[in-house]
C-alpha cells in the first residue's frame, strides 16, 4: 500500500460494550477499495483531550484519518471541539449551515433546540 489511514471512533458507549463498533469495519472495506491500507484503529472516550491526542497522533503516522461517533448536537458529542483543539483554532458558526439546519426543522414542522445549532460549528 502507497497510501495509509487511521480510523478513530468515539464513544463512551463503545468502550462500554454497551455499542459495538461496525462503523470501522465498514470503514475499513471502504478505505481498502480506495487505495488506503488501515494502519490503526483507535477508540476513544466522549474527552475532548483524549480525541485531540488520538487527532494528532493519526495526523503524524498517517496520510488520511477518519472519525467515526461524536457529531450530533448533545452535549456529550465532543469531536468538532477536540478536532479544533488539535489543530489550535477556534469553532466559528457557518451561517450557511445553520440556515440549512432551520429549514430542514421547519419542513418536518418540528422546533429546533439549541443544540441543533451546535450542528452549524466548523
Amino acid at each position: 500500500m502507497g497510501s495509509w489511514a487511521e480510523v478513530i471512533a468515539i464513544g463512551d458507549e463503545l468502550l462500554s460494550g454497551e455499542t459495538v463498533d461496525t462503523n470501522s469495519s465498514w470503514l475499513d472495506a471502504q478505505l481498502e477499495s480506495w487505495g488506503y491500507g488501515v494502519r490503526r484503529h483507535v477508540t476513544v472516550p466522549d474527552d475532548v483531550d483524549a480525541i485531540a491526542e488520538a487527532f494528532r497522533e493519526a495526523a503524524a503516522r498517517s496520510d488520511l484519518v477518519i472519525s467515526t461517533g461524536g457529531l450530533g448536537p448533545t452535549q456529550d458529542d465532543l469531536t468538532l471541539e477536540a478536532l479544533a483543539k488539535a489543530l489550535d483554532t477556534q469553532l466559528v458558526l457557518h451561517e450557511p449551515t445553520l440556515e440549512d439546519i432551520k429549514a430542514k426543522f421547519a419542513r418536518f414542522k418540528r422546533e429546533m433546540t439549541p443544540n441543533n445549532r451546535r450542528q452549524a460549528m466548523v
